[in-house]
């Protein structure tokens, strides 16, 4: 009975927690000097996706707090950069 619930608790703490990120991306821990927009530039991201890809984790953005760790895409994907004003 006790082997049981031990491999059923195990089973749960190694599944839960770390499924998510792995089945969404890779990750990315956040630096001193990290902003959303440098990270989200940085993986091909818009700022809004790079929120909403961590939404669960991190609720609230009002500050980008150093060594969270976020997930990213594995490719970089993520929306296209903006048209740039740029002729050249």
């Amino acid at each position: 009975m006790r082997k049981t619930l031990f491999i059923a608790l195990l089973t749960a703490l190694l599944v839960s927690p770390f499924a998510p990120a792995a089945a969404q991306g890779c990750t990315y821990t956040v630096q001193p000097g990290d902003t959303v927009i440098g990270i989200a530039s940085q993986f091909g991201l818009q700022p809004w996706e790079l929120q909403e890809l961590n939404q669960e984790q991190y609720p609230i953005w009002e500050t980008l707090g150093v060594g969270w760790v976020l997930i990213v895409p594995c490719d970089g994907g993520g929306a296209p950069p903006p048209p740039s004003d740029d002729p050249t």
